[in-house]
């Protein structure tokens, strides 16, 4: 831009929208708080439940089970395929997370050692032998009574294994922590599946090759998260892809197969149990949906609704009553504000009801709730089912007698996030976001 004077000068407002640049930058700090914060929190509950790294009693880091690289979506599914109970929601939960000092932390990342849980289907605790030297003496966190889990060298070569045993911790070391409550401690499930990781990226070359010249590989889409100013490293694997990137070499090590090479790396073999895991799932998914489909159809041929919202079922040409309808929010044709979408049937004779009945003029939406109980008066539920994001109706039942939802949040909304189920008033059904529970918690 030639200035009045004859200089050349760069008039910035003339280009860029600062207002557009502003509203950018505010919004890339905001994420990055939240991702800073989401760090702090995971690293402090581990810190609490584990003081120190558990097998060494040294100074730790919180290490993510299933990496933080994976994301919500993978350790859900996950979570879903292990019918792990409360289900894990998100890849910071206290459940994913266990705290080994940097050495450990950099084995355990590249599946060079694996922590083995027992009992477990195949093994009892006995079976698994003792280390040499059970546990540092000064270490004063209680021991685990009813299971182990044990520290398990899996691929390491004569130096490294050396120094890990000899400096660190020796083969089948068990943990240790100072929060020793069975319902805090990292999920069995996801430290048994990082054991199989483990082991196929030891000994499993030949079924993932296979896999991939089969066409029917597929890479999961990790889970992208602002950059933050986290002093851990997501995981020391994550750190040399990045780097190797950056220098426009190659992102995998030489021994990959990727690379040329002849050994798979730990991300291609959680790459492979993850296409294992979701085809699992959708398997079983097909199966039960297939089975239910013919329950469903033989169930309904016996039952009718009359236009008094009451249900009959038909026995040998006999029409008995066996309940009465009552539609909440029936108008509400979105679940954007959480409003609880729900059928009350109360049961006013007896019969088999098996599955929620739901009258033609219901449009149903994800979040939607069948309740079956004895009277107006008691909504402790006979039966109580949640329509899904996938259309399908989930028992949760047990979760909602539990009561106590409000504060382990049992049950999420099927598509708002940070939604959960609670008692509402009158003990009814009701959509409450989280921040909404941490303050009815505390009071």
């Amino acid at each position: 831009m030639i200035l009045s004077d004859g200089e050349v000068g760069f008039n910035q407002s003339a280009v860029v929208d600062m207002r557009v640049a502003a509203a950018r930058r505010t919004a890339s700090c905001t994420s990055a708080t939240t991702a800073n914060r989401r760090d702090t929190d995971f690293r402090e509950k581990i810190q609490r439940r584990d003081e120190m790294c558990v097998f060494t009693s040294w100074d730790g880091q919180a290490c993510h089970i299933i990496p933080h690289s994976r994301g919500d979506q993978q350790i859900q599914m996950l979570s879903e395929e292990r019918l792990i109970l409360p289900s894990i929601q998100d890849i910071g939960d206290l459940r994913n997370g266990i705290m080994l000092c940097d050495t450990l932390h950099g084995f355990f990342d590249k599946r060079l050692v694996a922590v083995l849980v027992t009992p477990n289907a195949i093994l009892a605790r006995e079976d698994v032998p003792q280390a040499d030297h059970p546990c540092n003496p000064a270490d004063l966190r209680p021991a685990l009574l009813d299971m182990r889990y044990t520290l398990q060298i899996i691929n390491l070569d004569d130096s490294k294994l050396h120094r890990l045993e000899h400096n660190y911790a020796p083969n089948n070391r068990d943990a240790k922590f100072k929060d020793a409550r069975p319902t805090s401690l990292p999920e069995a499930s996801l430290l048994h599946y990082l054991y199989g990781a483990a082991i196929l990226t030891a000994f499993g070359r030949s079924g993932v090759v296979a896999w991939q010249a089969s066409g029917n590989w597929r890479t999961p889409r990790k889970q992208s998260y602002p950059a933050t100013r986290s002093f851990n490293a997501r995981t020391l694997e994550n750190c040399t892809l990045t780097r190797a990137k950056r220098e426009g070499t190659s992102p995998y090590s030489s021994e990959s197969k990727l690379a040329g090479g002849h050994r798979i790396t730990a991300d291609e073999a959680l790459d492979y149990m993850s296409n294992i895991t979701s085809r699992q799932l959708a398997y079983r998914e097909q199966a039960q949906w297939a089975q239910r489909k013919l329950e469903i159809d033989a169930w309904l041929r016996g039952y009718f609704i009359d236009k008094d919202m009451k249900v009959f079922y038909t026995e040998q040409g006999t029409d008995k009553l066996l309940g009465r309808l009552k539609l909440y929010n029936a108008d509400s044709k979105s679940t954007s504000d959480r409003k609880p979408r729900y059928i009350d049937c109360v049961r006013l004779g007896e019969g088999l009801l098996d599955f929620p009945l739901v009258p033609e003029s219901w449009l149903l939406l994800p979040g939607d709730m069948f309740l079956l109980h004895s009277d107006d008066k008691n909504m402790m539920a006979e039966r109580m089912w949640l329509q899904d994001k996938h259309e399908t109706w989930q028992d949760i039942t047990h979760q909602w007698n539990l009561r106590n939802g409000i504060n382990n949040k049992l049950v999420p909304h099927p598509n708002e996030k940070d939604a959960y189920l609670t008692w509402g008033r009158g003990d009814r059904p009701n959509w409450v976001k989280g921040e909404t529970m941490k303050n009815k918690a505390k009071t």
